[in-house]
C-alpha cells in the first residue's frame, strides 16, 4: 500500500476516465477510432474489468475529517513495513488490493483504521479511494454530469453525421453509451462531490504529503 492517501487504482481508473472521456468528445468525427479505441497504448476494453471492484461510500464532513485525522498515522505505521507490489491486474467483483498485503501489516493497519471510527482497513481503503476520485475530479474541473454530457453531445454528433451509415450509427451510439455506463462508476456523486469542494484545502496537504 502507498504511503499516499491516493491509491494507484483510484489514480489510474480516474486518469483512465479522463481519458475516455476525451476520447469520447473527439472520437465521433471518426468512426474508425471509434471501433479502435486503444490509441494510445490505452485499451479501455479493460475499462469494464476495472471498474468493476470500485466501491464509493457517502461522504459527511465528519467521515472526510476522520480520515484526515488518521493519515499520519497511517503513513507512519506504513511506513515501518516494506513496499507491497499491488497485481498488476484488478480483482474481480468483490475482490481487493488489500489482499495483497502481508498479514502483519493489514493487521497494523486495520488497527489504525478501526481507532479512527471506521469499520476496518477495507472501509478506510474505500473512503479514501471516494475521496481522491472526487478530489481529483474537481481538480480536473469536472463535475458530477460530465460524462452524461459527453455522452449526449457525441450521441446527437453520431445521429446527425452524413458520413455514417445506419449501422455505422448505431453501432457507434451503442459503444459511446457502454463506455458512459462504465464511466459512471468512476464519477463522483452530486453530494460527495460538495463535501469534497468543501473540504478541498484540509484535503490538499494529504493529497500529495511529499
Amino acid at each position: 500500500m502507498s504511503h499516499r492517501i491516493a491509491g494507484r487504482r483510484a489514480i489510474l481508473l480516474v486518469l483512465a476516465s479522463t481519458i475516455l472521456t476525451a476520447i469520447l468528445l473527439c472520437a465521433a468525427a471518426n468512426p474508425a477510432r471509434t471501433q479502435g479505441l486503444a490509441d494510445d497504448g490505452f485499451d479501455p476494453s479493460r475499462l469494464e474489468t476495472m471498474t468493476a471492484s470500485v466501491r464509493q461510500v457517502p461522504l459527511s464532513e465528519e467521515v472526510v475529517n476522520r480520515l484526515i485525522k488518521s493519515f499520519p498515522e497511517m503513513r507512519k505505521t506504513g511506513a515501518t513495513f516494506s513496499g507491497t507490489e499491488l497485481p498488476e491486474n484488478p480483482p474481480g467483483p468483490g475482490g481487493s488490493d488489500l489482499d495483497a498485503l502481508p498479514a502483519d501489516k493489514r493487521e497494523a493497519l486495520e488497527t489504525i483504521a478501526k481507532a479512527h471510527g471506521f469499520k476496518g482497513l477495507q472501509d478506510w481503503s474505500d473512503t479514501a479511494n471516494t475521496v481522491v476520485m472526487g478530489y481529483i475530479y474537481l481538480a480536473q474541473g469536472k463535475k458530477p454530469g460530465s460524462v452524461d454530457e459527453a455522452l449526449r453531445l457525441n450521441v446527437a454528433h453520431a445521429e446527425r453525421n452524413p458520413n455514417l451509415t445506419p449501422e455505422q450509427k448505431t453501432e457507434t451510439i451503442e459503444i459511446y453509451r457502454k463506455i458512459g455506463a462504465t464511466l459512471r462508476r468512476l464519477e463522483p456523486t452530486k453530494e460527495n462531490y460538495e463535501i469534497i469542494v468543501a473540504m478541498k484545502d484540509k484535503l490538499a496537504p494529504i493529497m500529495d504529503p511529499n
